[in-house]
């Protein structure tokens, strides 16, 4: 049992070790290859933040495009901030530096959300003397979306902030949720259930938390450009977003039933939520 053990500390010792070393040498070479900063999601971010700054519409294609070309992204299509519009405050100090310069504070700030991420999940399940927390600071997936820059890190930060609040600071874990908000999609199950959840168990401060946070969002963003939801919401009816293959099975089952049916791609989306207010109402007092 001991051998066994101790090749499974190994194994992950390994296994982090290469996962830290990559993520160390990505973001080392970063400030100094130009190529390397252009070809991430963080340029989108970045070229968001340039319009913003400059008081132009974040979700225009041919200004978009042109910016994102002159700081070195190949070909001639233009790439959107896909968030919602209270997401745009987060783009918007970028919108000051270069892309070199802001692009390894960007992908640090991420990896510290990660670590604290995992601090704080460690501290609510973890087990003493054990290691496997180190699993968590190296998880591919998560150093792909810090490498990438990718905002993802930021609804992971969100959501443990609300598990580790919504005990003894509920209208701060609600506030927390804010976050889990810059891509809604990927919250639709747990957010039915968490509303369901608020109205059973009377945790009315977690709303008032969120109402507040979410109020405070749109407040900022229309400071910073008023026309932000006009712009938006002009964009989703232009945008051909629903037809682009996304390797999900929602639209997997579309591309393979009807690929002009987009109400498809949603079926999946529409089942977790029924399973999940199924599977939470006989344990809705616990």
């Amino acid at each position: 049992m001991k051998k066994e053990r101790d090749f499974t500390v190994l194994l992950i010792a390994v296994a982090c070790a290469l996962g830290v070393v990559f993520t160390t040498l990505f973001l080392s070479t970063m400030p100094f290859n130009r190529a390397i900063v252009a070809r991430r999601d963080f340029i989108v971010y970045w070229a968001t933040g340039q319009q913003l700054v400059r008081h132009g519409n974040p979700y225009d294609p041919d200004a978009l495009s042109r910016i994102e070309r002159d700081a070195g992204l190949q070909g001639n299509a233009s790439y959107y901030m896909r968030n919602t519009p209270w997401a745009l405050p987060l783009a918007f100090p970028l919108g000051y530096f270069g892309p070199v310069a802001s692009a390894l504070p960007w992908s640090l700030a991420m990896l510290g959300l990660l670590i604290a991420s995992v601090r704080i999940l460690w501290k609510i399940l973890g087990r003493a003397g054990s290691r496997l927390d180190w699993l968590g600071y190296c998880f591919p997936p998560a150093l792909f979306c810090v490498i990438l820059g990718q905002t993802s890190i930021l609804l992971l930060f969100g959501l443990v902030l609300f598990l580790r609040l919504h005990k003894t600071r509920p209208f701060a874990a609600g506030a927390a949720l804010w976050l889990c908000t810059l891509k809604p999609h990927l919250f639709l199950p747990f957010a039915l259930v968490l509303l369901v959840w608020i109205f059973v168990s009377r945790s009315y401060r977690v709303l008032a938390g969120g109402v507040a946070a979410f109020a405070a969002g749109g407040i900022v963003t229309t400071c910073i450009d008023p026309a932000a939801w006009s712009q938006y919401a002009y964009y989703m009816r232009t945008s051909v977003i629903t037809r682009e293959f996304t390797p999900c099975l929602g639209d997997a089952l579309r591309d393979w039933i009807h690929p002009a049916a987009e109400w498809i791609a949603f079926v999946p989306s529409l089942l977790g939520c029924i399973w999940a207010l199924l599977y939470f109402w006989p344990r809705r007092h616990s």
